[in-house]
């Protein structure tokens, strides 16, 4: 559980103003009333709704823990949970069904269009929901409904004679039955997630094809478009962006829709771990190489083109990016998947860049508003909205923060050692041992270790990327982890990491023209932006202003909408300047211009 001066109050934020507006929307928008298997009048209903009342529910559940019973607000959300879990089960038809959109719209069409109908996205979600409602409730009503629905699946899919040979156009149902073989295991299942992620690619995407003609289209014209008419391919059997044109094993590099490809990779993180498949195993941590190497943002995002929501070409960081907030969180868990197989403080590093900046960025500061797209700078007057007609982010973004302490560390049970992945305080508790981290981070730069132990367990924790100093347990630095040996821990063991945070002036790749002749600004695991309102005159404009590469900076404590943080005042070309994190821009002065990346003064 999460007990930190930074992330309790966001995390308390989701909890008393995200969830319960959340709740309000999707009942004035009539998701509510089609899970219950009836059109609100007015309304529209979609194919991907299910997805976000099953996000919404999980983010429910995990929340309960931060939650006193006393308090009126748990009784409220466990009667949400309660209706949203009676939804569900009584949407479920006879065969184990469940789908609101297509028993109640299209019931003709179930399994038709595996491609571009979020049928198993929409199922993955619910079984995640499922999945923390068992972990919450220890009742296993919703995940028994829940399996009843993949075991339909599972005699609908498959490499056998009278199946469908496919996969799901928009990954998701990998990782949750990945999770679900965690606490359950079955042959079948596993062997769903397995034909899913091994069919992916087959023959180029012929089942893309396949699915085409059989709705009665010809694939080599056709090209999906969304309700304004705008396509999201540039031709006809752009396959890439389903991660589709090859095999997993095959594939070289991150394309396509960038939600899609992430989802898909700690689905296969995970399948290779369960198999111990070097092959796949390397297939992710070569696509890793391409994304982190050359198409990762600065912010944490990831996607450069609007068009298809994905990436573009190797070190194509183009401004008017797309990066949405759903592509960041899937780092997360792509990220923590990794972490299962080892130690990496790369992914350590790279799940920090994403959480604090892009993802943090996501939701405003009062947890009410939203960020779909980021892109890595401001302009047009771009503001959060409180809703959208796809609105996978918001939700997203709430069952993150409730489950953040999933994050945090990975224990090793086999190898006896526990990892702290993020600077993130707070008490994690299993039969083998209780931590409790006491963070400072990011306000400082100090970190407390107190663990307890029934047996000896060795800790390590990635290094700070400033000169540190450890205190109270000898140690090893290897691999960039500080490694503490293993030992039963006491009550009386207490082990401090102090390091003092420096501002950082980042220089651009080389291959990235787009911001060439400009720097960057980092403090402690914020991007720093430099807002309009914030230059000390009304008469300088933001693309005038030049940062000289040995620019000093003071500290300002700042607070906005309860949340605080450093700002960072400068002097550019003679006028008083004030950066924000970049997760803060768009709070005070909503739809103002921003720059991240800030052209170079080459004359000092």
């Amino acid at each position: 559980m999460i007990s930190d001066k930074f992330w309790s109050s966001r995390i308390s934020t989701v909890r008393e103003n995200t969830l319960p507006s959340m709740h309000n929307i999707l009942v004035e928008t009539g998701r509510w009333d089609l899970m219950k298997l009836r059109v609100k009048p007015g309304s529209i209903p979609h194919h991907f709704w299910d997805s976000d009342i099953a996000k919404f529910l999980e983010a429910l559940c995990y929340s309960l823990k931060y939650i006193n019973r006393d308090d009126p607000i748990h009784d409220t959300f466990v009667g949400w949970i309660n209706e949203a879990t009676d939804m569900i089960i009584n949407a479920q038809q006879p065969d184990g069904y469940i789908n609101s959109y297509f028993t109640v719209v299209e019931p003709d069409k179930k399994f038709t269009n595996i491609v571009e109908m979020h049928e198993l996205y929409c199922a993955g979600h619910l079984l995640e929901a499922a999945i923390a409602h068992f972990q919450t409730f220890k009742d296993s009503r919703l995940l028994d409904s829940l399996c009843k629905y993949m075991d339909l699946i599972c005699t609908k899919f498959g490499p056998e004679d009278g199946k469908i040979h496919g996969y799901p156009g928009h990954p998701e149902i990998e990782y949750a039955l990945a999770r679900l073989l965690e606490i359950k295991w079955s042959n079948k299942y596993f062997d769903l997630l397995n034909y899913f992620i091994e069919q992916r690619g087959y023959n180029g995407g012929e089942f893309l094809d396949q699915q085409a003609w059989d709705r009665g289209v010809d694939p080599t014209k056709y090209i999906p478009r969304d309700p304004g008419g705008a396509g999201w391919w540039p031709e006809p059997r752009s396959y890439w962006y389903y991660q589709s044109e090859s095999l997993i094993r095959e594939t070289l590099e991150v394309k396509g829709h960038s939600v899609r490809q992430v989802y898909l990779l700690a689905g296969v993180q995970k399948l290779a771990a369960m198999k111990n498949d070097e092959g796949l195993k390397n297939s992710v941590n070569r696509l890793w190489r391409d994304m982190v190497d050359k198409k990762f943002y600065i912010h944490g995002g990831i996607g450069s083109v609007w068009e298809w929501e994905g990436f573009g070409e190797p070190y194509d960081l183009r401004w008017d990016c797309y990066s949405e907030t759903c592509a960041s969180i899937s780092i997360l868990f792509l990220g923590k998947t990794m972490l299962e197989s080892g130690l990496n403080s790369e992914v350590c590093s790279v799940m920090e860049r994403a959480l604090f900046n892009n993802v943090l960025g996501g939701v405003s500061l009062d947890g009410k508003a939203y960020y779909y797209d980021q892109p890595i700078t401001g302009t047009g007057g771009k503001t959060r909205q409180t809703w959208f007609t796809c609105c996978c982010c918001p939700p997203n973004v709430a069952r993150l923060f409730n489950s953040l302490e999933n994050y945090v560390i990975t224990y090793f049970r086999e190898k006896n050692m526990i990892t702290v992945n993020l600077f993130i305080g707070g008490e994690f508790v299993d039969k083998d041992y209780k931590l409790n981290i006491i963070s400072d981070y990011p306000h400082t730069g100090n970190i407390v270790l107190k663990p307890m132990t029934s047996k000896e367990l060795a800790i390590a924790i990635v290094a700070p990327r400033d000169p540190f100093v450890v205190t109270g347990c000898d140690y090893v630095l290897k691999d960039n982890y500080i490694i503490f040996p293993s030992k039963v821990w006491t009550e009386s063991d207490n082990i401090e990491i102090t390091f003092e945070q420096e501002v950082r002036i980042i220089s651009p790749a080389s291959e990235v023209t787009t911001n060439a002749g400009c720097l960057a600004i980092e403090y402690g695991p914020f991007v720093y932006a430099l807002e309009q309102s914030s230059i000390g005159s009304d008469k300088t404009e933001l693309d005038t202003l030049t940062l000289p590469k040995q620019a000093k900076f003071e500290k300002r404590w700042t607070s906005l909408e309860g949340c605080s943080f450093w700002s960072l005042e400068t002097v550019m070309g003679g006028v008083k300047c004030n950066l924000v994190p970049y997760f803060v821009t768009g709070n005070k002065n909503p739809g103002e211009d921003f720059r991240i990346w800030i052209k170079e003064d080459s004359c000092m």
